[in-house]
């Protein structure tokens, strides 16, 4: 039985392992948990990925040539979000080009098939745009756009995405330009 008379000595110990190594682990591991609630976080998010291509439609007799195909999904990995357009942006000048009239030559992917734009996208699901080469071209020409500052946009309810187009596509829309007639001014 322990007495008020009696005493109790307490050893502290140290070494390089409480005094320095401990505290600097700790912090790493704050530091690499911090980094990784951030990453996750920004993956959860709705975030669209914007693919480029030539597409060529088979069975339709009307459409023989190429087309110019923007496929817009949702790779984010929970949130949904609202896609209210999709169009072309003149990187020069920050200007809207509406190749399309509103709705057309447009569909979507996945369950929401057949909705029509603004629509919600799930992860995974998608929405595309295609339009001919030559419209593109047509567009360019009048605007005095240069294919090199075409931008695709893909403009949904939380921010806009914003896509390179690929370099096929370019030369595509150029192949077009050379076969239109020249706009005289005035």
């Amino acid at each position: 039985m322990l007495h008020a008379e009696d005493v109790i000595q307490v050893d502290v110990v140290t070494d390089i392992w409480t005094d320095a190594l401990l505290p600097l682990v700790a912090i790493v591991i704050s530091v690499g948990t911090l980094v990784w609630t951030m990453l996750d976080r920004r993956r959860d998010r709705a975030r669209i990925k914007i693919e480029t291509s030539i597409a060529y439609v088979v069975g339709d007799p009307q459409q023989s040539g190429p087309l110019v195909s923007i496929e817009c999904t949702n790779v984010g990995h929970s949130g949904s979000t609202i896609l209210k357009a999709i169009y072309f942006l003149d990187r020069r000048h920050g200007g809207k080009l509406w190749i399309l009239e509103q709705h057309g030559g447009m569909g979507l992917t996945g369950p929401n098939r057949h909705s029509e734009m603004p629509v919600r996208l799930q992860p995974g699901e998608g929405a595309y745009l295609r339009t001919s080469p030559d419209r593109l071209a047509a567009a360019c020409l009048a605007n005095g756009i240069r294919t090199e500052d075409l931008r695709v946009v893909a403009e949904t309810a939380h921010a806009d995405f914003v896509s390179r187009l690929h370099a096929g596509i370019s030369a595509e829309i150029r192949r077009a330009l050379d076969s239109l007639p020249p706009v005289s001014p005035g």
